[in-house]
């Protein structure tokens, strides 16, 4: 091959290699139609806690058919789906693949641990994210402008555990059951310390691994340590377990637990047990709208994953609100001024009138939480 033939060729390389370049810069950053907006939903889609994941896609459909006519801003609205199994390594690959599509919002995660993990992915991509579920106290620590949630805090779930011990079983041995996560540790850590504070008995405190396929061994170290009461966060699955097995072997000890009790799983595993157990929910946040509001609601979320018109599906509806209100008012996607704009003042949804604070928690008109109570197969909120 000659020079002149040598030159052609690299010429023809350099221009190929450049057609590649601006082809590549073209499409970098195209993750999604200009003609659409992607709302990601991401939480447990299978697993042990997918009564939540599907709780999440039902409240999320149901509000863009009721708030919306499909489009916003004259944007299709597209909704697309991932499961991260309520574990952080899992989450965090989600959130990654998530960014990519650069979605306009993020519901979810669930399990605090894989919020904690995703959160900065999302922030650092400007992408807006709303956890209907996550309730450890650090996930609003983090000094990000762009994440909010839809309920209270694991703190405050544990003071009221402990302000409840110590009213309702003053003389009372107490126990705590917890796992290896965030949402755990930090309910049941606050709940100690308060408990400790006011010189009551912790007699048996143990650590359970999640998703285990029995808990006779913590049930077991209760009954020797003779307590009255357990408060016991975790899984609703986990805990559905340990509350049918304490009733196997008589074990004369109350159960009290947290949020994630709100699920209908937890009286499909435990059957009759369920009857008294109580949990900290948000209160009566099916009682902020007309009942003829809450009816069509609740035909909508039914229409879309045939569950019920309650607990985390509520949450994730009204989170959708939210966004879509800070959307209209900041007439923008943008994730900062969309978030400005949710802060700007109280937001009208399903759950009542709701505003948020700069580190993204919520404020109601009604208290974080409040007691719930199991029985005969149905939740009620506690007179």
């Amino acid at each position: 091959m000659g020079n002149t033939s040598k030159q052609n060729m690299l010429w023809l390389c350099q221009c190929l290699l450049c057609l590649l370049l601006t082809l590549a810069s073209a499409t970098h950053g195209q993750g999604e139609n200009p003609n659409t907006a992607t709302i990601a939903i991401a939480g447990p889609m299978s697993g042990t806690s997918v009564s939540v994941g599907t709780q999440f896609q039902a409240g999320v459909r149901a509000a863009i058919a009721l708030e919306t006519d499909g489009t916003l801003l004259g944007k299709k609205l597209i909704v697309t789906e991932f499961d991260d199994r309520c574990r952080a390594n899992i989450a965090l690959s989600v959130a990654e693949e998530i960014v990519r599509q650069e979605p306009k919002l993020v519901i979810g995660h669930s399990c605090s641990a894989s919020t904690l993990a995703t959160a900065p992915v999302y922030a650092a991509q400007e992408v807006l994210q709303i956890t209907p579920a996550s309730t450890a106290p650090n996930i609003t620590e983090l000094g990000l402008k762009t994440i909010f949630r839809m309920l209270g805090r694991d703190d405050q779930q544990g003071q009221l555990a402990a302000q409840h011990i110590l009213e309702h079983f003053p003389e009372a041995r107490i126990g705590i059951l917890r796992f290896p996560t965030s949402y755990s540790i930090g309910a049941t850590e606050e709940a100690m310390q308060v408990l400790e504070r006011a010189g009551a008995e912790i007699a048996q405190m143990t650590q359970a691994v999640a998703s285990a396929t029995s808990y006779l061994e913590q049930v077991l170290l209760m009954m020797e340590a003779n307590v009255d009461v357990v408060y016991v966060v975790g899984g609703v699955l986990d805990i559905g377990v340990f509350t049918r097995q304490a009733s196997m072997l008589r074990a004369d000890f109350r159960i009290i637990s947290a949020d994630s009790l709100i699920s209908s799983t937890f009286p499909s595993i435990t059957g009759p047990e369920a009857h008294d157990v109580m949990f900290t929910f948000p209160a009566e946040i099916d009682n902020q709208v007309s009942p003829e509001r809450f009816n069509e609601i609740a035909q909508a979320i039914y229409q879309h994953r045939n569950v019920e018109a309650r607990g985390y599906a509520l949450l994730s509806f009204a989170a959708v609100q939210a966004w879509i209100e800070g959307v209209n008012r900041a007439g923008s996607f943008a994730a900062a001024e969309v978030a400005a704009a949710i802060r700007e003042s109280t937001i009208e949804t399903i759950i009542g009138d709701v505003s948020f604070d700069e580190k993204g928690d919520i404020t109601t008109d009604y208290p974080n939480f409040t007691w719930h109570i199991w029985r005969d197969g149905e939740s009620h909120v506690m007179e």
